[in-house]
């Protein structure tokens, strides 16, 4: 054994350092080390849930969520590929934490500088990256709740301006930043006449929010997107609500009287279907389980093609009157 390593030893020594040299060869032919520009590439935020639990937002969180990074990494070639295929393995992220926890409650408004971490899984480097810092602005909290109002557009027919639309919901909730809050004027849906006709009584349409100069205002939030518009086009009539009902009371139990409210709905639709019409029933009801005096929600059953014109929800109150033989 010891002959081994002493015999030869200079032809030994440069085997090995030839072997050595043939494989960095091959590594770098193989498998060189690259750089890869990466661009435009979307910052994710940490720390925005503990933000809002102080009563804060982001003022500027569009533009946050606009701003781009570039990102120059380096790395052997197979790396690089895998990061081409898989761009999300490179993580860009603001975290907050440690400025919100900075926050004193007295303060409107604050706006740190806050650094940009870009992680790279091992074995790569970032050589280079643009923004490496961003303005994060924290703002106080308000909420208004506001009337949704509504303007018609489009359509030639005036009747259809002259008749109310029914809006659900009436109203929605807003909240955002302090400062633009404060610019909020109005809120409202735009309902284009051109999508209703006798058969789409119905539509969905966005809520949008505007300020005193008629521009619109976006980044704040909604309890609501969308409201549900009804258009009245066709004939109108105002009928009774029917009550149905099935079963009977448990032995002991009499009914006393029923009552409904609403007691009419105003319906709309194609004019020879509202003829037809003399009331709309309801949802039928069980008496089997009715134990006492009970108030029940039941819905209108609405034949296809008619709608109802009634800043109500889709239901009405039963009221069922029992008592004891």
């Amino acid at each position: 054994m010891n002959n081994f390593f002493s015999n030869n030893i200079g032809w030994k020594t440069l085997s090995l350092i030839s072997a050595l040299i043939l494989w960095v060869f091959v590594i770098n032919t193989k498998n060189p080390l690259q750089t890869y520009d990466m661009r435009n590439r979307a910052i994710v935020f940490k720390g925005i849930n503990l933000l809002e639990n102080k009563g804060y937002v982001i003022q500027n969180e569009i533009a946050l969520r606009d701003q781009k990074v570039r990102v120059v990494i380096k790395g052997p070639r197979f790396q690089i590929e895998e990061i081409k295929r898989n761009p999300d393995l490179i993580e860009i992220k603001v975290d907050i934490t440690k400025q919100v926890n900075n926050i004193d409650s007295t303060m409107d408004m604050l706006a740190p500088t806050v650094p940009i971490d870009v992680s790279v899984p091992l074995g790569l480097t970032v050589i280079e990256q643009s923004p490496k810092v961003v303005e994060v602005i924290f703002e106080r909290e308000k909420t208004i709740t506001q009337k949704i109002k509504y303007a018609i557009t489009g359509g030639s027919n005036t009747e259809y301006q002259t008749l109310t639309p029914k809006i659900v919901p009436e109203e929605i909730e807003i909240w955002g930043a302090e400062s633009y809050m404060n610019e909020v004027a109005e809120v409202r849906v735009d309902i284009n006449v051109e999508n209703f006709s006798e058969d789409v009584l119905t539509y969905q349409t966005p809520i949008k929010i505007y300020d005193k100069e008629g521009n619109e205002i976006v980044g704040l939030k909604q309890s609501h997107q969308h409201a549900e518009v009804t258009l009245p086009i066709g004939k109108k009539k105002t009928v009774p609500l029917e009550m149905q009902f099935t079963g009977q009371l448990p032995d002991g139990l009499v009914q006393i009287s029923s009552a409904v409210h609403p007691e009419t709905i105003t319906i709309i639709g194609k004019p020879d279907l509202i003829d037809s019409i003399s009331s709309i029933k309801l949802a039928t009801i069980s008496l089997d389980n009715i134990i006492q005096t009970s108030k029940i929600n039941t819905k209108f059953l609405l034949p296809d093609g008619i709608g109802f014109l009634d800043q109500i929800e889709n239901n009405a109150v039963v009221t069922i009157q029992v008592k004891e033989q």
